[in-house]
C-alpha cells in the first residue's frame, strides 16, 4: 500500500513539474516598493486635509465654547480658593 502512494506522489510531481514550470516571472524589483510609497503619499495627503478640518472645525465650533466653560471653570474656582482658602484644595 505503501509503495502505491509513492507512485501516485511521483505521478502528481511529474504532471506538474511543467505547470510550475510555465508561472508567470515575478514582478519586477520595486514594483512592490513603489506601489508602497504611492499609498504612504496619498494616506499622508488624506490625513493632513483631515486634520486641517479638525483644526478648522475645532477653532470654528468648540474652541468658543470650550474657551467659556474654561473661563467659567476658573472663575469658580478662584471664588471657591477665596472662600475656603488654598489649603482646602489640591495643587
Amino acid at each position: 500500500n505503501e509503495p502505491l502512494h509513492i507512485l501516485i506522489i511521483c505521478l502528481c510531481f511529474a504532471a506538474c513539474g511543467p505547470l510550475l514550470a510555465q508561472t508567470p516571472a515575478p514582478d519586477p524589483p520595486g514594483l512592490l516598493e513603489r506601489l508602497t510609497e504611492r499609498a504612504k503619499e496619498k494616506v499622508q495627503r488624506a490625513g493632513a486635509a483631515v486634520l486641517g478640518f479638525a483644526e478648522v472645525y475645532y477653532e470654528d465650533h468648540l474652541q468658543p465654547v470650550a474657551s467659556s466653560y474654561y473661563q467659567w471653570a476658573s472663575t469658580w474656582r478662584d471664588n471657591i480658593t477665596l472662600t475656603l482658602g488654598s489649603d482646602h484644595l489640591g495643587p
